[in-house]
């Protein structure tokens, strides 16, 4: 009995257990399946919502920091950028040249602590006034991989703003100019474009104000400017003083960094000539007396000076003596160079550089003159002079046209040289009695035409032909009466002595024209045509008769003397018309006359 209870008992327990554990496993099983049915499988693709600096915009700071948000929280080690070189690589890029190169970044992409938002910033700050694009490629992805729908880049893009301060690029007058006409404007070239409103001059009195200010006392007063302030294209600007600069002054410009660009950039640092501009220096023109002898004082920084006589009976003015304050006497110096004709005569001191012009009394006699001018001419000499040309063209046949290329000829020869040339433009005369004209200045017509000129200029008078002559051209004198209006002040030129075939032989004309010219400042013939005389340069080729006169024709010509002068523009004679056409030309100048040349009194 005791036995089949314990048995009972023991099944009852073993029951028991087998039902505990079945109805767990079922709990457990139940929890399971639960947990399976709450996750949802995120597959939708992140976009950017938006970037900073925002599509078209504008004026942007160059240190910008660039931003991106996206959609949803991004897995971070997606979201990378170009931190090594201007490769277009990472998933953030920033470029200005459409993805040919990229923005390098400090570092990569820094995150916010929703994982959305993304900032970066440039290695360096970006170029002023310049557009940038920002992409962000689909290997950016969120935190369950999945990738950015579609690449995204900005349509227009951002701008940078103008941040580079403006600079000045050139003045004119430019610093260490020389002989600057007294009536100059001052003109300034930005680097780029300014604010009109700040380019700004005293118009008021000599006070020291503006952004733009001149000055021949370092700034101590400024030079007054006209209202009138122009400019094209707010990079240029041109100022007009109120009244006309001192002559033999230097000058200087300065520009303040007041002066601003259109974004408001002031200049960086102020602008000063470092030396300034000199303006000419007025030749001092005045009556000495007579009948006899005198003095007249040369001044400091006087750089040459010329003495005309004249007379009213067709006699001949005569120095006989001109001497030094050292009491040098240079009438026997100068010997045939001591030039003279009928009604005038004029003596140009330096003729050669061996003629110094010494500051103090110098010492003059002269007779049969009934007036004696002199023309003093103090400053500077500059390193390329430059002389005013004004051309005059008489008779009908030929016009302004077709002598241009002949001035073009003659302007470069002189520039090759070292000499520039302003050559105005051409004026017609259409009077007929001024066609044709005698070489003779002293004649009625001649004088007449020849007054037409101006006095600060050398005036070149293209006639149809001369009336006694068949001369190529003539100078009213070696010199000429350089800064004295009047019948002696200007060159005839034959247009018919140049024509060949039926047309102007222009390189010819151009040739003639400078020769000419040449005279009319200065120079003589290096060697005159029978090789005996020899002008007082000492380095113009001399080219003697005993030597090369090889035909025995009693004179030298250019084309004996080619390798003795004879291509220089002073030689006596053209070359035959058989060497102008295999195109030898006469173009050459030495330094001895480009020296005359750079002392003329009406050289600047």
């Amino acid at each position: 009995m005791k036995k089949f209870e314990t048995l009972c008992y023991a099944v009852l327990l073993f029951s028991a257990f087998v039902a505990i554990s079945s109805c767990a496993k079922q709990e457990d099983s139940k929890a399971s399946d639960n947990s399976t049915s709450s996750v949802i499988n995120d597959t939708t693709a992140p976009t950017v919502s938006s970037v900073k600096p925002a599509d078209n915009a504008t004026s942007v700071a160059a240190n910008t920091e660039i931003s991106v948000t996206f959609s949803e929280a991004m897995d971070a080690t997606s979201v990378t950028s170009n931190t090594a070189n201007s490769g277009c690589s990472g998933s953030l890029q920033v470029s200005s040249d459409h993805f040919s190169s990229c923005v390098p970044m400090k570092s990569e992409p820094e995150a916010d602590s929703t994982r959305q938002i993304f900032n970066l910033i440039p290695e360096d700050n970006l170029s002023s006034e310049t557009t940038y694009r920002i992409k962000v490629t689909i290997t950016a992805n969120d935190k369950a991989s999945n990738a950015l729908a579609s690449e995204y880049t900005q349509s227009s893009g951002f701008t940078i703003k103008d941040w580079i301060s403006p600079t000045l690029l050139s003045t004119s007058p430019a610093d260490n100019a020389s002989g600057v006409d007294n009536s100059t404007n001052i003109s300034l070239t930005f680097s780029e474009d300014m604010d009109h409103a700040s380019v700004t001059v005293n118009t008021d009195n000599t006070t020291c104000t503006g952004s733009v200010r001149l000055s021949s006392d370092n700034f101590s007063t400024c030079v007054r400017f006209n209202d009138n302030k122009s400019s094209a294209d707010n990079i240029t600007f041109s100022f007009d003083p109120y009244d006309n600069l001192s002559a033999g002054t230097s000058y200087k410009i300065k520009a303040t960094n007041s002066a601003r660009d259109e974004d408001n950039n002031s200049m960086s640092s102020e602008y000063t000539s470092a030396t300034g501009f000199r303006t000419v220096a007025a030749n001092v023109i005045k009556n000495l007396d007579l009948p006899d002898a005198g003095f007249f004082e040369v001044t400091e920084n006087t750089v040459s000076f010329l003495l005309h006589a004249s007379s009213t009976n067709n006699s001949i003015p005569q120095f006989s003596s001109l001497k030094t304050p050292a009491g040098t006497e240079q009438i026997s110096r100068l010997g045939d160079f001591a030039w003279q004709s009928k009604n005038y005569s004029n003596i140009l001191v330096p003729i050669s550089s061996d003629f110094q012009v010494l500051e103090g009394n110098w010492y003059y006699s002269v007779s049969s003159a009934s007036n004696l001018t002199l023309t003093m001419r103090a400053g500077v000499v500059s390193t390329t002079p430059s002389i005013t040309v004004q051309p005059y063209i008489t008779g009908t046949t030929y016009n302004a046209e077709n002598i241009s290329s002949a001035l073009s000829i003659m302007k470069n020869t002189y520039s090759e040289n070292g000499v520039l040339l302003s050559i105005q433009p051409t004026e017609s005369i259409t009077d007929s009695k001024f066609a044709r004209v005698s070489n003779d200045f002293s004649n009625s017509v001649t004088s007449e035409l020849v007054s037409r000129g101006s006095a600060d200029r050398v005036n070149l008078f293209f006639i149809s032909g001369y009336t006694d002559a068949l001369d190529l051209g003539n100078s009213a004198g070696i010199p000429g009466s350089q800064g004295l209006k009047g019948s002696h002040n200007g060159v005839l030129i034959s247009l018919e002595a140049h024509v060949t075939g039926g047309q102007l032989d222009l390189q010819l004309l151009g040739e003639t024209a400078g020769h000419e010219m040449g005279h009319f400042l200065g120079l003589f013939h290096p060697t005159e045509q029978y090789g005996l005389l020899f002008d007082p340069i000492d380095d113009t080729p001399e080219c003697a008769k005993n030597t090369y006169d090889t035909n025995g024709s009693g004179k030298v010509s250019a084309d004996e003397c080619e390798q003795n002068g004879g291509n220089n523009l002073m030689f006596w004679t053209s070359y035959s018309s058989l060497s102008r056409i295999a195109g030898k030309k006469q173009d050459n100048l030495t330094a001895g006359q480009v020296y005359v040349l750079k002392r003329a009194p009406i050289a600047l």
